[in-house]
């Protein structure tokens, strides 16, 4: 049987997968990505040229699936438009559209590793628009992922993870959802989802920095069952809930972050002890930071401004580091000795913590 595409090689200073030359197999409209896929050699380059291909792709090797002229895989409500079941497989240039509730736009599975998945528009999809299932050392970046009716990324049990530079808005579930270890979400625009920004359950020694999480209806940043997470430089406002969110958590940082305009600034409950809560701008919230059911964190230089209740704790939490407390707006105190730090120290409403040196 004739196979439908066009196959170029081209004899180059190419580097793929150790390899010095390297095949470019070229698909166009109305011939089949999977064929070209099956019978290319490991290290190959697929370019799949503009046109809309329906079907379901299942990448089974080591191979670089590169869209050129924003072709668009549409695989018509059944399973997932693209699946990567090998490791070391580049997906960059396409539009995923199209999947099945069941499917995803891109599906990792627990079979592949070692992906990049960039420059990529995920919409549409009745499942989630990426999804990785127990795979490691993977990298999304510089992606579209929108108007999907799952989440915008799910990770599922996934360790080393690179999230940086995607747009993450309006999915109906939340922008990631999930659990993973030892990753990196950096830079990152999450916003205007129907969930949260981001949910992470079972969650350990992973960087969510300089993200923008806001506008989401219920939380920007949200940790579940999570440990030894730093949460830093990240700007969460105007979301539903709280700006960020710490549930059955211990050993976190929360610092240098910008929340605003949520109706919880910060909030640690359920138990979310001996985290660390430092150095954020936490204004124009309902409530700037709340404690419940939460003992020995420590929370020095916020600076509290303009929200309608500045702090509640009904628990036993140091509000200082033994040198400065926070900045309460709604706070007027007397710095005789000009330190910068209130000559009296400040009851915290809820409870017995107080602020011992509040900042003037």
């Amino acid at each position: 049987m004739k196979l439908s595409f066009t196959l170029v090689i081209i004899v180059s200073a190419v580097l793929w997968e150790g390899s010095s030359t390297a095949a470019t197999i070229q698909v166009t409209s109305g011939q089949s990505i999977q064929a070209a896929i099956d019978t290319a050699n490991q290290g190959d380059i697929i370019e799949v040229l503009g046109g809309t291909y329906h079907e379901n792709v299942n990448v089974v090797k080591t191979l670089m699936l590169r869209g050129i002229g924003d072709p668009v895989i549409d695989p018509g409500d059944s399973g997932s438009a693209i699946t990567l079941s090998s490791d070391g497989i580049v997906i960059e240039g396409l539009i995923l559209t199209g999947s099945s509730a069941s499917g995803a736009g891109i599906n990792v599975t627990n079979a592949s590793r070692d992906n990049l998945i960039n420059g990529n528009t995920v919409t549409g999809n009745r499942g989630d628009g990426i999804d990785l299932w127990a795979s490691e050392n993977n990298s999304i970046s510089g992606n579209r992922i929108s108007n999907n009716d799952g989440n915008g990324i799910g990770l599922w049990s996934c360790d080393s993870i690179l999230i940086t530079k995607n747009s993450v808005t309006n999915n109906s579930g939340s922008g990631l959802f999930g659990g993973c270890g030892d990753s990196s979400i950096t830079g990152n625009t999450i916003k205007a989802n129907n969930g949260s920004g981001v949910v992470f359950l079972n969650a350990f020694n992973n960087r969510i920095a300089s993200n923008q999480a806001g506008g989401n209806k219920a939380n920007g940043i949200m940790l579940i069952y999570g440990s030894n997470n730093s949460i830093v430089g990240n700007i969460a406002g105007v979301n539903g809930n709280s700006g960020i969110s710490l549930l059955f958590s211990w050993r976190n940082s929360i610092t240098a972050n910008t929340v605003h305009k949520n109706f919880i600034g910060i909030f640690l409950g359920n138990s979310s002890e001996t985290n660390v809560v430092a150095s954020n701008a936490v204004d124009s919230n309902r409530l700037g930071i709340q404690l419940s059911s939460s003992n020995n964190n420590t929370l020095y230089e916020n600076y509290l401004k303009e929200n309608d209740y500045s702090a509640f704790d009904d628990s036993k939490n140091q509000w200082d580091n033994g040198i400065k407390g926070n900045h309460y707006s709604d706070f007027n105190c007397a710095d005789v000795n000009k330190n910068d730090v209130c000559d009296l120290s400040l009851s915290i409403p809820g409870g017995s913590s107080r602020d011992r040196f509040p900042l003037a």
